[in-house]
């Protein structure tokens, strides 16, 4: 925002300046004090006009972006809605079909569209993660599947995180979800206690769902 405002600002002061040492230099003249005094309101009125233009551009552009802000949170609050909604019904009995692996990839690409880095992020590791695997639930690994998991963790962070246990390495939906509301903001709001609260919510509420 600085940015864009410092051209008007420096505008502001060119005029401001130029009406100033102007009018100055006039007043030195002798001139009768009834052109001075139409000469103060004409330079006057000039420097008004520009101020004024100067602040409805700023207003304007700020509005702009207000609305593209807007617009772009609730185009994202949607499609994140849509995306828990899609994989819950994906995630039902744990393990991901080919239909289901080719709904979660078109999600994946949606998502993309709107999503910030950490999102990105994230889905890029949930997508892989079930790809590798076939499943939504770390419960359902095998011993040898989360050995695996856990070196391809470290492979797939590139050693930028420490050596983690397999439990933790994986991305469940709950996870996955918390990094969503993340992206929306919630943290401004809530804290990142209530973040961690809402993961292990939705992880238990789809255990119980695919158990019942």
């Amino acid at each position: 925002m600085g940015g864009r405002t410092a051209p008007l600002l420096i505008i502001v002061i060119v005029v401001a300046g130029s009406v100033f040492f102007f009018f100055r230099a006039f007043s030195l003249q002798d001139f009768p004090p009834f052109a001075k005094e139409v000469l103060a309101a004409l330079l006057g009125s000039v420097l008004t006009v520009t101020i004024t233009a100067v602040l409805l551009r700023y207003q304007t552009a700020s509005e702009i972006n207000r609305d593209k802000s807007v617009a772009v949170f609730q185009e994202k609050l949607k499609m994140y809605e849509g995306f828990c909604a899609a994989l819950s019904e994906m995630a039902q009995n744990g393990t991901l079909n080919g239909d289901e692996e080719q709904n979660l990839r078109l999600w994946a690409m949606r998502l993309s569209l709107v999503s910030g880095e950490e999102v990105s992020k994230a889905i890029d590791h949930f997508f892989m993660q079930t790809h590798r695997y076939r499943t939504f639930y770390f419960d359902l690994l095998e011993d040898a599947q989360r050995a695996d998991l856990q070196a391809w963790h470290r492979e797939f962070y590139a050693r930028s995180r420490p050596e983690r246990e397999p439990a933790q390495c994986f991305m469940s939906i709950g996870a996955l979800i918390a990094h969503l509301k993340h992206d929306l903001g919630e943290v401004e709001v809530s804290s990142l206690k209530d973040v961690a609260s809402a993961k292990h919510a939705v992880d238990d509420i789809m255990r119980i769902e695919r158990i019942g």
